[in-house]
């Protein structure tokens, strides 16, 4: 295993070891309700909550946030909720009338999309720096429902942290040299994030958007681009399949990889999967994808 695999994984498992030490102690009434929309916004509660929170995902495996609709258990849920974290109207434009729904005057809100700053992308928990913000929102809501926790919430959030900043470093580190600098996406581009931090361009058959269609426009450049640039491979999401990115890496005599934009996982990998490891497995694809190599 490469080092910097190894540097990520101790990290995380010290991450880990602390919120088992440290939990020992909840609220006095019993356990914070948390509701959070898509995973990552569930790992980043759950991780930090520790034992000290009951965190439930809404979107059930396999969902796509953009298109869900919400069932009547769902605004059950938040109605006991203690704390609510959504990822903004642009990916959920369903929450808000959820929320209302719900009539819980109690409940403490997040919009993580406003808390991280998002951009017109509205993945933005594909930026890790925007990632802490939200953590450190995630502890405070914590602490506004549990004072007397309020700083192992805190030092929850900031090993959270410390592991993001590990998997920056592992991204910046492995994407520093690589032979190619465009990605060809079959798909819509919920990766921009990536690429600005990390420095590669993003050819996408649709934009930040899964319901828009592919235009012949975009799929030429895609090809062109492909042909012209010597690119062996077309990613895809796994949740979307690889037929469409199978037929397009047939026009430039290349091959598919997946990369996940881990919003929400398939039903089997639910209790093995994190965050964390989707992204560690986003890396391994792209440093495939991009040709990259170690220094």
């Amino acid at each position: 295993m490469k080092r910097e695999f190894v540097f990520i994984f101790l990290l995380l498992a010290v991450f880990l070891l602390g919120c088992a030490g440290n939990g020992k102690s909840g609220p006095e009434s019993g356990k914070s309700k948390v509701v959070a929309t898509i995973f990552p916004l569930y790992e980043f509660a759950r991780e930090i909550g520790g034992e000290n929170a009951n965190v439930s995902l809404l979107l059930p495996p396999g969902a796509d946030a953009h298109s869900y609709e919400p069932k009547p258990s769902d605004i059950a849920k938040i109605g006991g909720a203690d704390i609510f974290i959504y990822a903004g109207d642009a990916l959920e434009p369903w929450a808000g009338g959820v929320l209302a729904g719900a009539g819980n005057k109690d409940v403490i809100v997040i919009d993580a999309s406003r808390t991280a700053n998002a951009s017109a992308d509205p993945h933005f928990w594909l930026d890790f720096e925007r990632d802490k913000k939200v953590a450190d929102a995630i502890a405070k809501a914590f602490a506004g429902k549990d004072e007397k926790n309020a700083g192992y919430y805190e030092e929850n959030a900031q090993r959270y942290s410390r592991v993001l900043d590990a998997l920056d470093w592992e991204y910046s580190s492995s994407l520093a040299n690589c032979n190619k600098s465009t990605m060809l996406l079959s798909g819509h581009n919920a990766f921009s994030y990536l690429a600005n931090n990390y420095g590669f361009e993003i050819v996408s058959t649709s934009g930040f958007s899964p319901e828009g269609e592919p235009t012949p426009k975009r799929m030429g450049e895609l090809f062109r681009r492909g042909r012209e640039e010597g690119i062996k491979y077309v990613f895809y999401e796994p949740l979307e399949g690889g037929g469409d990115a199978r037929a397009a890496a047939q026009e430039i005599g290349g091959n598919i990889l997946p990369l996940n934009p881990a919003a929400s996982i398939i039903s089997g990998e639910y209790e093995e999967e994190t965050f964390i490891l989707i992204m560690e497995k986003n890396l391994v694809n792209l440093k495939e994808g991009l040709e990259c190599e170690m220094k």
